[in-house]
């Protein structure tokens, strides 16, 4: 895993990112039912931004995740 740069934004956990998803969903949901088109394209814009942050999030901690692993593996033999 690389070090990140100065001046790069914090990821943010999954449990974070999948919150915002939920209320996007949720805001989808009420924006189908207003029928404004507009709103509807813009919270479903929002949504697809939050799912795709959301999956690397989980690549990150998967990641972080494994290479713990191996680490632990590795100190072991």
């Amino acid at each position: 895993m690389t070090a990140p740069y100065i001046g790069d934004p914090i990821p943010r956990d999954s449990a974070t990112v999948r919150r915002d998803v939920d209320a996007y969903r949720q805001a989808l949901t009420e924006t189908a039912r207003s029928g404004d088109r507009d709103e509807y394209s813009d919270a479903l814009a929002s949504l697809r931004a939050a799912e795709a942050e959301l999956k690397e999030a989980e690549a990150r901690e998967f990641t972080a995740l494994t290479e713990g692993i191996d680490r632990g593996d590795a100190a072991a033999a």
